[in-house]
């Protein structure tokens, strides 16, 4: 009955329950031993999602949509103004991106450098780390050519590898630099697999940054029981899909991509897949807090102007009625209707 009154092309509520329904109907049939059919509930031929693939195929319409798309630019604003303001004085910086995507959001910090007179800026680094080459190397060229027209001493470099395989020594990072790292929803995807995750952060650690800034899924999706995990995807994707039908009102091909080849992929491996195969796993903030104790990393605030800008610019959205902005510490969360979607947070390292 769930599938016969939803649909991919009606409401958001209707579509939600479509691929709940879809993925809940994979699950049945794995309990039951019963091979799955080769056609899903509306005939259509399953085919295995390629995500990197799927994400490049996404990539024209997340550009376009993250210029008009508060959650992106609230949350990317607050980041990257966090990030800015502690390392304003200084001379040499280096940045290191954890999911570059198409790189607009370091361009606000790269003219303020470059308009800085009080302390010039020697050079700006830019490093990307990710597993798409070609990608981060068409960022990267973009970067500089900007950099180039507003005459900011720059280089940009790239580390194309796994986060679970990165070592100290891919960085090129020299002593006399200010180190931030920015790592935008990834370190969720460690999540899977703790010990690689831990080692990430012993790495990141290693660099010695001035500041972490850690931009992250607001979901627990990562529970080992089953029906709780279910209610808490249920919840968080049913914010998602009504925040996509507002905010990318303009690209509506784009929005039916995004959930129709990423959020689908996501719903069915949080519900159908088992032990290190479910790699769709989310936690709060409250987990990272926990997590980053153990390394010596504590919560600092970020940047109030930012913040203060932030909440100004959703107030001016047409769509302000529907967002919801809170602090949970010092940790900032974006929700939808009351639904929290996104947290932004910052962190600093204690050296014995």
């Amino acid at each position: 009955m769930c599938n016969h009154f939803s649909s991919k092309s009606g409401n958001p509520a209707q579509r939600i329950v479509h691929y709940f329904a879809e993925a809940l109907r994979e699950k049945i049939d794995q309990e039951w031993g019963m091979v799955a059919s080769l056609e899903d509930l509306e005939g259509e031929t399953r085919r295995p999602i390629d995500e990197k693939l799927a994400l490049v195929s996404l990539q024209p319409g997340m550009m376009a949509s993250q210029q008009e798309n508060p959650f992106s630019l609230v949350s990317q604003f607050t980041a990257i103004g966090s990030i800015r303001a502690t390392v304003a004085t200084a001379r040499r910086v280096h940045l290191i991106n954890f999911g570059l995507d198409n790189g607009p959001h370091w361009t606000p910090i790269m003219q303020d450098f470059a308009a800085q007179d009080d302390y010039p800026i020697e050079i700006l680094k830019i490093t990307a780390v990710g597993t798409s080459k070609q990608m981060m190397e068409e960022t990267g060229k973009w970067l500089s050519a900007f950099a180039d027209s507003i005459s900011l001493p720059f280089t940009f470099n790239i580390v194309v590898s796994d986060l679970k395989d990165l070592k100290e020594d891919m960085f090129k990072s020299e002593a006399d630099e200010v180190v931030a790292v920015y790592l935008d929803r990834r370190l969720w995807t460690l999540l899977a697999w703790p010990n690689y995750l831990e080692a990430l952060i012993g790495v990141i650690k290693k660099l010695k940054p001035r500041v972490m800034v850690v931009k992250e899924m607001e979901a627990s999706t990562n529970n080992p029981i089953f029906l709780e995990r279910y209610h808490e995807a249920l919840i968080f994707f049913s914010g998602m899909f009504e925040s996509i039908r507002d905010c990318m009102d303009n690209h509506i091909f784009y929005r039916k991509q995004t959930e129709e080849v990423y959020c689908r992929n996501m719903i069915r491996n949080i519900i159908t897949a088992q032990g290190k195969e479910r790699v769709h796993r989310h936690e709060r903030v409250a987990f990272w807090r926990t997590l980053f104790a153990k390394f010596g990393i504590v919560e600092t605030a970020l940047s109030q102007s930012s913040v203060r800008r932030a909440s100004m610019f959703l107030k001016r959205s047409a769509l302000c009625s529907s967002f919801t902005i809170y602090t949970d510490r010092k940790c900032l969360i974006l929700g939808w209707k009351g639904t929290p979607l996104i947290s932004v947070s910052a962190w600093k390292f204690q050296y014995d």
